[in-house]
């Protein structure tokens, strides 16, 4: 809703007796940073942006949430013909940051309500102007921000009733609708194929895991000796994975494939080289002597391997191992 009247896109309207709106130059600049920007961030944060100048349809409530939050405050700064409005939008952002709170006290409910009212008093000032022509810009979500501060009263914080979770399930249901003679069949096969991904994923990842520990197992009893399956018996089955590594003092930074941009304008740092070393007999007289070996590869994981005190490590007691899956 704000950014259709930042953009002049708001059902028709134009500023008014205000003057709010973003040039659209300025405006596609944004688009190009807000994107950019998106790239440098954690995945776990945000969802992939888009350039929001060109096409924000895909933006969910989460991404909307981000954007105004996190970004906003700093892509719009300046480009405002007058400061006032974005003086409004970032007491939008606090007002955003306290509904999220994991807990709240009543003193600070309280401080909200009075934000709250202030806020959407300057906005009917800024957008509705009191002027009737301009009535579509009193939206219900603008309406509904007076009952914020009751409903966490009654309610608590507004993470114990929101329905994000309940939605995006419902989501799924909803494009697996294609018949409207028997829509139920449609969702009972839903239900049950995504029980069926579901298990697979759960047998694949067991499957998975339990030949990492098998290699781990393994390369433990070149170093220490005894057999595999007693070592099996006092490894961790569960091992902490890194996705990215430096070596100390200077040495190269290594990352691994799962870690590893698809951009072509990126050099792709997973492929590795290392030394392989291994036992053979020479065949002349039966002697055993060290081979050393220098190969290439795709750095798939790094585990880090803890090891007790158990005495069964020998000299590795104690010791943290980080092991690279090539």
């Amino acid at each position: 809703m704000l950014v259709k009247h930042w953009t002049g896109k708001f059902k028709g309207m134009d500023t008014g007796k205000e003057d709010y709106q973003i040039a659209d130059h300025i405006w596609a600049k944004i688009g190009e940073e807000t994107a950019a920007v998106i790239a440098n961030i954690p995945a776990a944060f945000v969802r992939v942006l888009g350039n929001i100048a060109d096409d924000h349809s895909n933006f969910t409530a989460k991404s909307w949430s981000f954007w105004i939050i996190y970004l906003a405050p700093t892509l719009l700064h300046g480009h405002f013909p007058k400061a006032k409005y974005h003086k409004h939008l970032c007491e939008l952002v606090w007002i955003m940051k306290k509904t999220l709170q994991f807990t709240i006290t009543h003193t600070e409910i309280d401080e909200l309500e009075q934000r709250i009212a202030n806020w959407v008093a300057k906005y009917e000032k800024y957008y509705y102007q009191y002027d009737k022509s301009r009535l579509p810009a009193c939206t219900l979500p603008v309406h509904g921000m007076l009952h914020i501060a009751d409903d966490i009263h009654q309610c608590g914080p507004v993470w114990t009733t929101w329905t994000f979770f309940l939605e995006h399930y419902c989501q799924k249901f909803k494009i697996a609708l294609k018949s409207r003679v028997q829509p139920w069949g449609n969702l009972n096969k839903e239900v049950l194929y995504t029980a069926y991904l579901q298990q697979v994923v759960l047998c694949s990842q067991h499957t998975r895991l339990f030949l990492k520990t098998l290699k781990v197992a393994s390369y433990i009893k070149q170093l220490i000796g005894g057999r595999r399956q007693v070592i099996l018996a006092y490894l961790l089955t569960v091992m902490v994975l890194w996705k990215k590594v430096r070596i100390q003092n200077g040495g190269d930074s290594i990352q691994t494939h799962s870690a590893a941009r698809t951009s072509t304008k990126q050099r792709n740092t997973s492929h590795v080289r290392y030394e392989l070393e291994y036992a053979s007999e020479d065949h002349t007289n039966g002697a055993l002597r060290v081979v050393r070996l220098v190969q290439y590869g795709h750095l798939e994981k790094i585990l880090v391997c803890l090891l007790s005190n158990n005495t069964q490590w020998l000299g590795l007691a104690g010791k943290t191992l980080l092991l690279a899956l090539i």
